[in-house]
């Protein structure tokens, strides 16, 4: 940006280069009609060939003189004018983040021939000629003798502007990202974690904003998205904790799950009209927002979409919602006013309850009930589902009804203080032992109050159903030999737990059965000698031949994989808080999700043994900058494995 003196001084020296230039290409056209053949152009038509080449550089060189009179006019107009923001096109002309209406490239580079025109771009204020199929030899060589470069950023053919360090040269030092016209997909990953991003404007011209397109930008603040972009990816901006606004037009019809998760300054949206489905985990944690209107054709909510948006007090659900998850407002403390259009034949709200018409499935309890201590679910409701009684904080005793036939420990998710649960015997599906809920037949463990300090799964048990046990007060929990399967997230931030014991039985282990912060780091695991699947190997559960890890234990700052190990299992070590994770020369494959939500490691090394890393095995480890694999370029497939940072994180070594 220049000011004042240096504005003299700029003017006179882009004059001078233009008068250098006008030079340059007078030398070309008299070394022509002297008969003298340019060495890149030779042969019986080089005297043509030159006289073409000259013809075009002079042309080039009339549009970088237009261009450079273009800036310094605008800089004599208001010194304040930052030239590293200017982009122009076909279609748009664009300078400080603001749209220029009805401008594009022929409103600066006026009066000449647009012969060629179609074929640059302006971005960052720098003319370049684009490097597609159409473009020729001679062209290129146009381009060089009159000093404009070909474009550098990576762009694909069919418009996705890459993962790569170099297109992170879009930005500005002022935080502004300049989005070519020429783009229509910005690729997953694009500039996720990108220091000093500020503001972002997407021009209609991109119909895609691919997965983590721009997550985990912590300096973020406003997103526009112009008329015209039909799709933001999941994750994309999700962890920019320092957006504030973002606002999209009626053109967007797909918003991604976890978009806007834990944008924890975001107090303005403008959700487009045409979004049919809030997805899960959407504006999961984002904390200040208080209001939002939700499109007027939405269908659907989907779990957890709202899930701790605390200060959110009203909503509005339209006409054309049929389906609305459970724990979709699970933790909206404050969510008061709750309003159910009246066309709406799908929902009802009673005494501060959400309900499906038929009063069968209770959707969510408003903020009224949260100092609530004693609770009866009225006779006629089936159905309660996942995030249902976490605002009930203080509740000390549930009373549920004959009627019921479908309830999860998810339910109970976040409720410390319950002591008793009631079912009447008279229930056809649930019975209800030592206040633990149990199937009736008794062969499946829904939940456990957390009360106690020790959990003995009572005879009979064969199945520890999701988040059926939870509390911080739980220390130890023993396995009859009857169960045979723990299902996921079976301990719900059980922070204090000590002791697990397996029996011999068990056959299916889900790798997630001890998430959400349920482990402490001096957890103890054992497995019954006598088990013929599983078996614990220095700080992992792994296979009965010791060849896949299920899961690990501890949490380690730094593991090391035991040598035979060949087999990472898929969610192996989803959310371990690893720093560095050192992988055997006997490993030969890395499956679905394995290292998925690790938010420590930043770099991690693949020996040449490794033959496959499945879909997402990355995914969500935001900090991850390095992938180093010590093979060919592209011999394993699927690259960059769902990594936030995208391709630009990936590194062959072989």
């Amino acid at each position: 940006m220049l000011k004042n003196k240096e504005l003299k001084e700029t003017k006179e020296t882009k004059e001078k280069g233009i008068t250098l230039m006008a030079l340059v290409v007078t030398i070309i056209i008299l070394l022509i009609l002297s008969g003298v053949t340019i060495a890149t152009l030779s042969g019986d038509s080089g005297i043509v060939n030159n006289a073409i080449l000259a013809k075009i550089s002079t042309e080039f060189a009339d549009y970088k003189e237009k261009v450079e009179i273009y800036k310094t006019n605008k800089i004599l107009e208001d010194i304040e004018f930052n030239e590293d923001t200017l982009t122009a096109g076909k279609t748009t002309l664009t300078y400080e983040n603001k749209l220029e209406e009805n401008g594009n490239i022929k409103t600066i580079i006026t009066d000449l021939s647009d012969k060629y025109l179609d074929k640059f771009i302006i971005i960052k204020g720098e003319l370049y000629l684009m490097a597609t199929g159409e473009i020729t030899n001679t062209e290129v060589e146009a381009a060089k003798l009159t000093g404009i470069e070909i474009m550098p950023y990576e762009i694909t053919e069919e418009g996705e502007l890459l993962s790569s360090n170099v297109n992170l040269a879009l930005q500005g030092g002022n935080g502004i990202v300049v989005i070519p016209e020429i783009v229509t997909s910005i690729g997953n990953g694009a500039f996720s974690g990108v220091e000093g991003l500020k503001t972002i404007t997407i021009p209609g011209t991109v119909k895609v904003i691919g997965s983590d397109a721009f997550s985990y930008n912590t300096t973020l603040e406003n997103v526009i998205i112009e008329d015209g972009v039909e799709e933001i990816g999941m994750y994309a901006f999700k962890g920019c904790t320092a957006l504030k606004s973002v606002i999209m037009t009626d053109s967007v019809k797909t918003l991604g799950q976890e978009a806007f998760r834990q944008c924890s300054s975001l107090e303005e949206v403008r959700l487009s009209n045409n979004i049919t489905e809030i997805k899960q985990y959407t504006f999961n944690a984002v904390s200040l927002i208080n209001t939002i209107d939700l499109p007027q054709n939405l269908i659907r909510i989907e779990q957890r979409a709202f899930d701790g948006c605390t200060k959110l007090n009203n909503i509005e659900i339209g006409k054309n919602v049929i389906e609305i998850s459970s724990s979709a407002f699970s933790n909206c403390s404050n969510l008061s006013d709750l309003i159910v259009d009246k066309e709406n034949k799908s929902f009802l709200v009673i005494n501060d309850i959400l309900y499906s018409s038929d009063k069968k499935k209770i959707i969510t309890l408003l903020a009224d009930n949260k100092n609530i201590k004693d609770l009866i679910i009225e006779e006629g409701v089936e159905n309660i589902e996942t995030g249902l009684f976490a605002i009930c904080k203080n509740i000390e005793s549930i009373s549920l009804p004959i009627t019921l036939k479908s309830i999860s420990g998810g339910a109970f998710s976040g409720v410390t203080t319950l002591k008793t649960i009631n079912i009447p015997t008279e229930n056809k599906y649930y019975k209800v032992e030592d206040n633990m809920i149990l199937s009736k037949d008794g062969t499946k463990l829904i939940y456990a109050t957390p009360n106690r300090e020790e959990v003995i799964v009572p005879e009979g048990v064969k199945d520890i159903e999701s988040q059926s046990i939870q509390g911080e007060n739980i220390k130890t929990v023993e396995f009859e030999n009857d169960v045979q399967r723990l299902k996921n997230i079976v301990f719900n931030k059980c922070t204090n737990l000590q002791n697990i014991i397996l029996g011999k039985n068990i056959n299916y282990i889900n790798p997630n059965f001890k998430s959400w912060g349920a482990i402490k780091s001096d957890i103890n695991i054992t497995i019954d000698d006598e088990n013929k699947n599983f078996k614990v190997k220095e700080n992992y559960i792994v296979s009965v031949d010791g060849k896949e890890i299920i899961t690990f234990i501890k949490n380690i700052k730094n593991l090391k994989i035991p040598e035979g190990i060949e087999v990472i299992g898929s969610h192996a070590f989803t959310e371990a808080k690893t720093e560095t994770i050192e992988l055997p020369n006997t490993l030969k494959e890395i499956k679905n999700n394995a290292l998925e939500y690790n938010l420590n490691m930043k770099k991690i090394d693949i020996p040449s043994s490794v033959e496959k890393i499945g879909d997402k095995a990355f995914a969500q480890c935001s900090n991850l900058i390095e992938i180093n694999i010590d093979k060919p370029e592209n011999s394993i497939s699927g690259e960059p494995w769902d990594a936030p940072k995208g391709l630009r994180v990936v590194n062959w070594n072989g």
